[in-house]
């Protein structure tokens, strides 16, 4: 047995968690704001080694109910005491800071006293100190994620089974009201909750209620590429919609809340930030971990965690200027979107040479400087996020044939009616919103683009060589009844199959009017073969015949006296 590894009864000898711990970048950040050096804190339930990383210089103990999990955790973190058991037998002490995030139903062993969700709650109470800090996540039954996702979210044939499930369990919460009315009635104070998106046990965006309101509907749904495996439905819109109108909150997939255990000698509880941004899809090298700051006057600020400019090959990053107040506006994406929706071309035209005049000016920042990154204010264009830079020299063409690719990707793989022909692939839906920018796009640039959007793709996601060919491969084939690249979504698949056989029956109109007049031109050739094989039979044929071969043979006698 590991030195650092304590059985206290109640545990699991041969289970491992079938789910995955409790990590990423956003609660990473959150856990870096909480704890501070010095400080005792309690893990409870598995977390990942960004979490425990995330805890330098605070002395860790962590609580897990399956051996197998507890041995490897004690053996990658030598400074970590590992408690193993169940929480009904943790020993009588308490912590400056109890972090359960994982979910309180991974605390109960088959081995322990079967407590329902307010009893672990209670048990996690007793362990915070006076004046300590208690924080704590809860799974929002009715979130995003719940509403898109294929699988049941309790699967009675999984190890954990012996679980009651939610609707079993009448103390578990539904929202995030009830998750603070809970700690309330365990003698907590709740000091601030955040809603996280969209995976909960690794959201990237946690804000709080005030927050999340003025946030951009596009940075909402960005969060919810995440999600990953196949979906029901697009998340990334669901969450946009729900955003605009003002129930992002109540369809959070998780609420988390940090409450402290009032003690009359404790100072004022340490202010924290209104949310905090861990950048999906963006590799270790490149990721900036921001925090959200409501101001007096309610506009929305970031402030990134470091400033120190980043580097990974022709990509940098300079973070201090993402600092200040997110752009006001609305995304180019949806305005565009929202004028082809209305088959408002006049407004697609202006909106796109405005856009194409405004890139011509943007400088090494433009090839990032896409429709779904820049926020349009009136006749004021504003990068959404500044901080990214192209070391490598871009032809202008070349940016906006990348950034008007990109759109056309879009609106090709989520389904969205545009109004133009429908076998229009991405080379030709860009070349035609290129020609209303007033701009023309032969297809080497836009071979040329397909190229530079998987590379730029891969030096911000850190992709190999292989899924860069594949990216690109994707990208070039991007046509009538594609799917999205990024999210596997039944309704969008289903979207795909019925524009390929809407697609299909067009194909087969057109060949069956080619067929029609290729029948009917041969129909007329053997209308012309058998009137000319009459006229051969004819007698008139016969005289002309013979009256036309001695002209023909006295002008080739002429010919040859000359």
């Amino acid at each position: 047995m590991t030195a650092d590894l304590e059985m206290i009864g109640g545990e699991l000898r041969t289970f491992a968690e079938p789910q995955p711990p409790a990590g990423g970048p956003g609660l990473a950040a959150l856990l870096h704001a909480v704890a501070e050096p010095g400080t005792t804190v309690l893990l409870a339930g598995p977390h990942a080694a960004d979490l425990i990383e995330a805890l330098d210089g605070a002395k860790v103990t962590a609580l897990l109910r399956g051996h197998p999990d507890a041995e490897s955790l004690a053996a990658a973190h030598s400074g970590v005491r590992v408690v193993c058991g169940s929480i009904d037998r943790l020993p009588a002490e308490t912590f400056d800071l109890v972090v359960a995030l994982a979910g309180l139903h991974r605390l109960i062993s088959a081995e322990g006293a079967q407590l329902t969700w307010g009893e672990t709650l209670g048990r996690l109470a007793g362990a915070v100190a006076p004046g300590g800090r208690l924080l704590v996540a809860a799974e929002n039954p009715l979130g995003v994620h719940r509403l898109v996702a294929f699988a049941p979210a309790e699967d009675p044939n999984s190890d954990e089974s012996w679980s009651p499930a939610a609707s079993a369990d009448a103390s578990r919460p539904a929202s995030a009201a009830q998750l603070r009315d809970a700690l309330t009635a365990a003698g907590l104070a709740p000091v601030v909750a955040y809603a996280a998106y969209a995976v909960p046990h690794a959201p990237s965006l946690l804000v709080t209620g005030g927050a999340l309101p003025l946030l951009p509907p596009g940075q909402l749904a960005a969060s919810c590429a995440d999600l990953s495996g196949p979906v029901l439905s697009d998340p990334r819109g669901i969450a946009a919609d729900a955003l605009r109108a003002g129930l992002a909150a109540g369809l959070a997939p998780s609420w988390l809340t940090l409450a402290t255990k009032p003690d009359p000698s404790a100072g004022t509880p340490k202010a924290m930030p209104d949310g905090f941004l861990a950048e999906p899809g963006v590799t270790g090298d490149l990721r900036v971990a921001l925090h959200v700051v409501v101001t007096g006057d309610g506009t929305l600020n970031r402030v990134p965690a470091a400033t120190a400019a980043l580097v990974h090959g022709p990509v940098t990053r300079d973070p201090a200027r993402l600092v200040g107040a997110i752009p006001p506006g609305r995304l180019l994406a949806e305005v565009l979107l929202g004028h082809i929706l209305r088959r408002d071309v006049p407004a697609v035209r202006g909106t796109l040479r405005a856009y194409a005049q405004w890139l011509e000016q943007a400088g090494d920042g433009a090839v990032f400087a896409t429709v779904d990154r820049v926020v349009v204010d009136g006749d004021e264009h504003t990068p959404l996020d500044a901080s990214w830079r192209w070391t490598e020299p871009v032809r202008t063409e070349l940016v906006l044939a990348v950034a008007l690719r990109d759109f056309a990707v879009t609106l090709i793989t989520e389904g969205h009616p545009h109004g133009w022909p429908a076998g229009l692939d991405a080379d030709g839906l860009t070349a035609l919103l290129a020609g209303l920018a007033g701009r023309e796009l032969g297809r080497t640039v836009l071979t040329e683009a397909t190229a530079l959007a998987a590379t730029i793709a891969s030096a911000v996601r850190g992709l190999t060589p292989q899924e860069t060919a594949d990216l690109r491969e994707a990208l070039a084939t991007v046509g009538t009844g594609s799917v999205p690249l990024t999210v596997e979504s039944h309704r969008e698949l289903l979207l795909a199959a019925q524009a390929g056989r809407a697609e299909v029956i067009r194909l087969r109109a057109v060949l069956k009017r080619t067929e029609d007049w290729l029948a009917d031109c041969e129909r007329k050739l053997k209308d012309a073969q058998r009137g000319l094989t009459k006229l051969k039979e004819s007698k008139a044929y016969d005289i002309g015949r013979k009256i036309v071969r001695p002209v023909r043979k006295l002008r080739r006698m002429l010919r040859g006296g000359k």
